[in-house]
């Protein structure tokens, strides 16, 4: 874990665990590349985003760091991280 990670402190009880949802965001990226007939390639040229290598973590369940996530959605239309931002269970 990261240094700074290290120091941020869990939620008090009774706020909810939230966690990004890699796999929704990967789906929604995956179906508008097919809706517009893209190649991953395209799909990252258009979004400014250099190397496959963040769509090959992404589809490995590796979130992309945080410039080419806002990219990411604002190829998607759409900057509102919520439909990517899931309640974790306690204890998990």
């Amino acid at each position: 874990m990261a240094e700074w990670a290290a120091n941020i402190p869990a939620p008090e009880r009774g706020h909810p665990t939230l966690r990004f949802d890699v796999e929704a965001l990967y789906l929604a990226l995956d179906k508008a590349r097919r809706q517009r007939h893209l190649s991953w390639r395209a799909v990252l040229r258009e979004a400014g985003v250099p190397g496959l290598s963040v769509i090959t973590r992404t589809a490995r369940g590796k979130p992309p760091d945080v410039h080419n996530l806002v990219r990411l959605l604002l190829w998607l239309g759409n900057t509102d991280i919520a439909p990517y931002v899931t309640e974790v269970p306690d204890g998990q």
